[in-house]
């Protein structure tokens, strides 16, 4: 018997940070691209007067008073999105624009660390991408996901893969007909029935939090093929400080991309 979750994944997926279908340039005039976005710092306060700047197409601009800000006609394509505001941790990601298509993303933004007189703060290493998953991978706590192991299942759907590493998860169906995973709360109820709503959990995408806990995730728009190394964390007590900023009892998945790393070796 075939898995329904196989059977259910649709060819090709669409990414909501990364890829999307193209369509005829026809209905492209017809619909412009928007990239919209919202700025938060990580007690979920919005971020005014921070730059935001997509670097492939020259594109500029700064959030507004409720952390917002917008790009219109941008064509379609992959870009490197950064966003600055003195006092707070630079972030960039990747980002991919189909023909008439529109993204909506928010984005969270950490404080800084100042180097005090007496403590000296080590630098992260910019030099190495993936110099952040390999430290926490090296810590053993959480599951994780190498390129090699994600090539040789890079067919299956993403759902289906990180269920397949862990049992502390669950695959629900949304109602949009893609895939989404819940983890386990303090009490380790996941259903309705158990007087809770379920507990999806936090998505980064390559360093940048797209998708808040609580928030369902369409893992369908992701593909297995583009990511070069996943970090799954079921519930509070694994999730690294650094990626649990609000505190989230759902857990946290964390998405490294092929685009992602090959972006930042090139800053």
């Amino acid at each position: 018997m075939s898995d329904p979750l196989l059977a259910k994944r649709r060819c090709p997926m669409r990414y909501r940070a990364m890829l999307a279908l193209a369509l005829p340039a026809g209905l492209a005039a017809q619909h412009p691209n928007v990239f919209r976005g919202q700025v938060f710092d990580s007690a979920g306060t919005a971020l005014a007067n921070v730059q935001v700047t997509i670097a492939e197409a020259h594109r500029e601009t700064r959030t507004d008073a409720h952390g917002l800000f917008v790009f219109h006609d941008v064509p379609a394509g992959f870009y490197h999105v950064s966003l600055r505001e003195p006092g707070f941790t630079p972030i960039s990601g990747t980002a991919r624009i189909a023909a008439a298509d529109s993204i909506d993303l928010k984005f969270w933004m950490k404080p800084a660390v100042v180097e005090l007189d007496t403590v000296r703060v080590a630098q992260r290493n910019t030099a190495d991408p993936l110099a952040d998953f390999k430290r926490r991978m090296a810590t053993g706590n959480g599951t994780f996901i190498v390129e090699a192991r994600l090539d040789q299942l890079q067919d299956w759907p993403l759902a289906q893969v990180i269920r397949s590493q862990t049992t502390r998860v669950r695959i629900v169906q949304l109602p949009s007909g893609g895939w989404a995973l819940v983890s386990e709360r303090p009490a380790g109820c996941l259903l309705r029935s158990c007087g809770t709503p379920l507990c999806y959990m936090a998505v980064w995408l390559d360093g940048i939090r797209i998708f808040p806990p609580g928030d369902p995730p369409d893992l369908s728009e992701y593909r297995v093929a583009d990511l070069t190394g996943v970090e799954i964390y079921p519930g509070v007590a694994e999730t690294p400080v650094e990626l649990n900023a609000t505190g989230s009892t759902c857990g946290t998945i964390a998405l490294w991309t092929k685009m992602g790393t090959r972006n930042a070796k090139r800053e």
